[in-house]
């Protein structure tokens, strides 16, 4: 799985080549990916879901995905599919520095998450509970560099190597579901043409680390995938009592619009919901999950789940 560890050595090869030798950058990613995985990258041969990804991290076109990734855009997305009751309420979005200040925070409902509309769920996320004003004065701080416009979009950050340094950073501001002192659950759907599974990645633990923290220590989180067919864990065959045929009816929707859209190009989905008070909310939808490190939470037979996966995406 991604880790802290992992991710310097990615941030390490990002900020020695990619801006000034793409091939030299992938022919080191490869080399990370097959030393952390055991495995060897064959173009010819992808037969695992990580080969998959790592394939289309390495060749697909990114641009493609902006509209989708953006998060501002992305609910602009939603709403075009009729799905506006799943958006999760937007406070605020600032993309100017005069727009970033300590009034506009103080007068934002709490509790609000605050973030990057181009950044990933692993960084610069801050959780305002209230109005604490050297609360406020470090999310100040700490998001204002991202408002100064660059002269050259130089990337050293992993994460932008995939389509994230593509779009215009703004801070997004939204309403915080659940309770003040919780963060609430995460339930990821994997969806292929045959079958779908969802990862529910429990975040209590996280509490014991700070809510409010910049960037949270996801190694902490617990997890169980679920067949979404049966309600049975691919891992220990335990069943949850858990309704998906929502979640699966609007995943299956927002899949069928890129196969319309994109016909044969996309192969997997990822869409992520959370569950409040028995309403369902759209996070974000994700077609690259890991970069090709997702070895199933580390368990003890990832491999043979990576195959089964690998098997239900037709490839090359």
């Amino acid at each position: 799985m991604m880790n802290d560890q992992l991710l310097t050595k990615l941030n390490n090869i990002t900020k020695q080549y990619y801006n000034t030798d793409l091939k030299k950058f992938k022919e080191e990613f490869i080399k990370i990916w097959e030393c952390e995985l055991d495995y060897v990258y064959d173009p010819n041969n992808i037969n695992t879901f990580n080969a998959y990804l790592v394939d289309m991290f390495l060749n697909f076109d990114q641009s493609i995905l902006l509209d989708y990734v953006d998060k501002v855009s992305f609910k602009d997305f939603l709403a075009s599919l009729n799905l506006n009751k799943y958006i999760i309420k937007t406070y605020a979005i600032v993309d100017s520095l005069d727009q970033w200040n300590k009034e506009l925070l103080i007068q934002i409902p709490k509790p609000c998450i605050i973030k990057l509309t181009n950044g990933t769920e692993n960084e610069n996320i801050i959780v305002l509970n209230d109005n604490d004003i050297q609360k406020i004065d470090q999310t100040i701080d700490l998001f204002k560099p991202y408002l100064i416009p660059k002269s050259t979009n130089q990337i050293t950050n992993f994460f932008d190597s995939w389509c994230y340094a593509l779009i215009k950073p703004r801070i997004i501001i939204e309403q915080k579901l659940g309770d003040h002192d919780q963060l609430v659950d995460d339930y990821k759907v994997f969806l292929f043409d045959s079958a779908a599974y969802c990862m529910i990645m429990n975040k209590s633990k996280l509490l014991n680390i700070d809510i409010n923290s910049y960037n949270w220590d996801w190694d902490q989180l617990s997890s169980n995938i679920y067949d979404m067919n049966t309600n049975q864990s691919i891992f220990d065959q335990s069943l949850i009592d858990f309704d998906f045929s929502e979640m699966l009816v609007l995943s299956k929707q927002i899949k069928a619009y890129f196969d319309q859209k994109y016909p044969n190009l996309f192969k997997h989905l990822r869409v992520d919901f959370y569950y409040v008070n028995n309403q369902l909310y759209i996070g974000e939808i994700t077609f690259n999950t890991a970069n090709g490190f997702f070895t199933f939470w580390d368990h003890s037979d990832w491999r043979m789940h990576d195959l089964k996966w690998g098997s239900l995406i037709k490839t090359k």
